[in-house]
């Protein structure tokens, strides 16, 4: 099918499909990042760890893996401290 779509790429109609197509996956992907948003950021701790990852994802040119395995670290400390505060 990528064979097939190069001897057509060059086409007018083919590329202003594909404009199309990116921004219906830009807009998917937003509605997906909410809907996960609204079940994983259901306190103060888990907020600010969203608005460092945002903030930091979008100054800095840092792998997202990063981001996933400090957020994993820290989500694991403060649950950790909230079971021994209880």
């Amino acid at each position: 099918l990528a064979g097939l779509i190069n001897n057509f790429a060059d086409l007018a109609w083919v590329q202003n499909a594909f404009a199309g197509i990116q921004v219906c996956v830009c807009v998917l992907i937003f509605n997906a990042t909410l809907k996960l948003m609204k079940n994983s950021v259901v306190d103060k701790p888990t907020a600010v760890i969203f608005v460092v990852v945002l903030i930091g994802s979008t100054v800095m040119d840092i792998s997202p893996v990063w981001f996933i395995l400090v957020a994993a670290v820290i989500g694991i400390l403060l649950k950790n401290l909230e079971a021994k505060r209880s």
